[in-house]
């Protein structure tokens, strides 16, 4: 079940099964996606997902995923195909993924979108680091250490 951290993001609770939690931080700045278990969204899910987007102003993004490694590079390219302008679109330009078996230790990704739309992926192996990463870009701009790197 649910992993309690000590920044608060699953505050507010959006949607939850046996497979995943979708919540968010009382600001309803971040949006949380923690997986407990592998397995690929299912439709309901997805739209759950969308849901809340499209209903929140968050800015941020941030996904953990328990079990498994992040995405496969075949998945990667669908997600940036289709998913990241729609992500832009809902006002989230910062995605921190957190995977503690995966090999890449804050390795940062930077899609143009479109001139001037730059999305920005990181990938963590600690919650609290990512939690610090967007944190850090929703209070003080792209200006932080955070937003640039460790």
């Amino acid at each position: 079940m649910p992993t309690l951290n000590p920044h608060h993001l699953q505050e507010v609770i959006l949607a939850e099964n046996a497979n995943y939690m979708l919540s968010s931080n009382a600001a309803g700045t971040i949006l949380y996606q923690e997986h407990f278990k592998p397995h690929l969204l299912k439709r309901p899910e997805l739209k759950e997902i969308l849901y809340a987007m499209s209903n929140g102003n968050f800015k941020a993004y941030l996904i953990k995923i328990n079990n498994g490694n992040i995405l496969p590079p075949e998945d990667m390219s669908w997600v940036e195909r289709f998913n990241l302008m729609r992500l832009y679109k809902a006002g989230i330009s910062k995605v921190a993924y957190v995977s503690p078996q995966n090999i890449f230790n804050s390795l940062e990704m930077e899609k143009e979108l479109a001139p001037g739309k730059i999305f920005h992926i990181r990938i963590f192996r600690k919650t609290p680091d990512a939690v610090k990463w967007l944190e850090s870009y929703l209070q003080e701009g792209n200006n932080s250490k955070y937003s640039k790197g460790l």
